[in-house]
């Protein structure tokens, strides 16, 4: 079974088509996989316990299906140009080779967000053969003939890039699997006399119910605007990064980056920002541009953390970050960006082009939407409520101490996260999964969400997790200090973004939970069995959601980019870590000893920050995640 788990991604193998290795070792491991298999089945009897059996089984057309992807499937770019009809389509290899039909772009359409030069979407409309018509776009394909036509990219020159890919055999059978695999997952969960009942009956039903329920001073005294103007001036409705948003958030994010404050100068951000655009000489020898590096600071001769824009510049009107930049990735290149950015930002401001007004074609928000959003950014709970957290750890580990459990202190800090949550969720008009903060601040509610359910029988239980949901609202924080909230970069207006990302981010946060639990279990023995009962119950329902999450993004991968794996690094390290929390439920490579497995379990826990983290240090398709 860890042998066929551990290979899963062979089954969708992309990488290695065309390559002698990528056979050899394709077939090889295909085999040992149906071998292990097969002694499974026979070994410990499955059949007699079906949704096991439906798992297994699952893994194997799962393989099979990716076995007849390589065997029979075909892809390859088609590019179009205006009006030109062609039916020659290129090959990974460089070769050329014949469609059984004929393909001619008609038009291409680029939708883009109100007012912005920022790509919504991609549209292509095609004629085939000279008289069927379609339209391929980011997310929605062509099928001609079992061809499958998807949209890539686009030229400058109206032109088009599709990629085609054919695959007759293997998608009907490897999404059999995925079916199968769901249903005997849930099964697994949700049998009389499974493990995972056993496990509810034996006293674990509280940390079983996350599972049922997921489904110094900048500015200095210049001329600006009255306090009333401004005041006037933060619901103003403009356009800015493709959305309809107040003015005051323009002018939040402006301050927050520019000068690393949102009230510089005990000034309000509209009052800043409105003051600048109104008096732009006025404000061109004042030092409010934030310069966070040390070594840049010494290099541009200043005396303190904030520079002028008129400071940047020599009297000869060279730019004089233009002379430090190495054009490397070094600390001291990073920081000549860093600071260059802000000043982009800020001719933007002076040249009119940060944000534009709202022109007919665009949807008004209702007056009720725009002050939610301007409460939400005043009131920026995102720092209060992981401090709050922080602050509840500690209390509850003190309580401990006393053998006094507080669990209930964390439902009202539950509640006020989740509605600062909503909050978002309303105000972009989706569900927050786009960014890293919005993923994490997920993480955080859901970690949270479990330590009050699972703390209610363990004070050690809910302070591990409240400490964990606290990091990860601290990660979110970071990681959205200057927050908004952008349009969607076109392929991830799917509806598939919310189930794929919902669903990874709470197995790993019901894989991660462990952690708080394994240390619990190692530091105090009396717990030992009650801990190993409760990570076994988490462990199971984390590994069946994580491959549910992974069946998901290879069926949006599929229906987004024509394959359903791609060997990327994402992708490749959520398998491992399934592979890791996977092994401890078979027998065989269970540890002997309860602290063995705690420290196991400490261990793993390293692989889920490496997934989302670590890897996007490598080139990624994932690299907007």
């Amino acid at each position: 079974m860890l042998v066929a788990v551990g290979l899963l991604a062979v089954s969708t193998l992309d990488a290695a088509w065309g390559s002698v290795y990528g056979s050899v070792w394709f077939v090889g491991a295909g085999v040992a996989v149906w071998l292990t298999l097969a002694v499974v089945l026979v070994q410990r009897r499955l059949w007699r316990n079906l949704p096991l059996l439906v798992l297994h089984v699952s893994l194997l057309l799962i393989l099979a299906g990716g076995f007849l992807t390589w065997l029979t499937a075909n892809s390859g770019t088609l590019r179009l140009s205006p009006q030109t009809e062609t039916n020659q389509l290129i090959t990974k290899n460089g070769m050329m080779v014949a469609l059984p039909f004929s393909v001619r772009l008609d038009s291409l359409v680029v939708d883009y967000y109100p007012g912005r030069e920022l790509p919504r979407d991609f549209n292509s409309y095609i004629t085939i053969d000279g008289s069927e018509h379609h339209r391929v776009s980011m997310n929605r394909i062509a099928n001609i003939g079992g061809y499958r036509l998807y949209q890539a990219s686009y030229d400058s020159n109206g032109g088009s890039v599709l990629t085609v890919s054919y695959d007759p055999w293997g998608i009907g059978v490897t999404y059999a699997g995925y079916l199968l695999f769901a249903i005997g997952g849930i099964g697994c969960m949700v049998a009389k006399h499974g493990r995972f009942r056993s496990l509810l009956r034996a006293g674990g039903r509280t940390a079983a119910v996350v599972v049922t329920m997921m489904v110094g001073s900048t500015a200095s005294a210049v001329d600006g605007i009255s306090a009333e103007q401004a005041a006037e001036l933060e619901s103003v409705q403009v356009i800015y990064k493709g959305r309809v948003v107040p003015y005051y958030t323009v002018a939040r994010e402006f301050a927050v980056k520019v000068t690393g404050e949102t009230c510089p100068g005990g000034l309000s951000p509209v009052r800043f920002m409105a003051s600048i655009v109104a008096f732009p000489d006025a404000w061109d020898h004042v030092d409010f541009i934030l310069v966070k590096d040390r070594g840049l600071r010494a290099r541009l001769e200043m005396d303190g953390k904030y520079i002028s824009r008129a400071g940047l510049f020599a009297a000869d009107g060279s730019y004089r970050l233009a002379g430090l930049y190495r054009g490397g990735t070094s600390g001291d290149d990073r920081a000549v960006l860093d600071t260059d950015e802000k000043v982009e930002m800020l001719l933007m401001l002076r040249q009119g082009t940060l944000y534009s007004a709202v022109d007919d074609q665009a949807v008004l928000w209702h007056p009720g939407l725009v002050k939610l959003e301007i409460w939400y950014y005043k009131c920026s709970l995102g720092r209060w409520l992981f401090m709050a957290a922080f602050v509840v750890a500690m209390v509850s580990v003190v309580g401990a101490a006393l053998r006094r459990n507080v669990w209930w202190l964390g439902i009202p800090l539950l509640v006020v996260w989740v509605a600062n949550y909503a909050a978002r969720w309303i105000i972009a008009g989706r569900i927050p999964l786009a960014s890293g903060g919005e993923v994490m601040e997920f993480v955080a509610i859901f970690v949270l969400f479990m330590a009050v359910m699972a703390g209610r029988r363990s004070a050690s239980v809910f302070a591990s997790g409240v400490f964990m949901g606290a990091f990860a609202g601290l990660v979110s924080w970071l990681s959205d200090s200057n927050p908004t909230i952008t349009a969607l970069m076109p392929v991830l207006a799917s509806p598939w973004l919310s189930a794929h990302v919902a669903t990874i981010m709470a197995s790993y946060a019901i894989l991660a939970f462990t952690f708080p639990i394994a240390l619990a279990g190692l530091v105090v023995p009396s717990l030992c069995r009650e801990c190993m009962r409760r990570i076994e119950l988490l462990t199971i329902a984390g590994v069946i959601l994580l491959g549910i999450g992974i069946i998901l993004g290879a069926m949006w991968a599929n229906v987004s980019w024509g394959r359903y794996w791609a060997w990327d690094p994402k992708e490749t390290w959520a398998l491992i870590t399934m592979m890791l929390y996977a092994m401890p439920l078979h027998r065989a490579c269970r540890c002997r000893r309860a602290s063995h497995s705690f420290i196991y379990y400490l261990v793993i826990f390293l692989s889920i920050p490496m997934t989302y983290y670590g890897v996007n240090f490598l080139t990624s398709l994932h690299a907007y995640a």
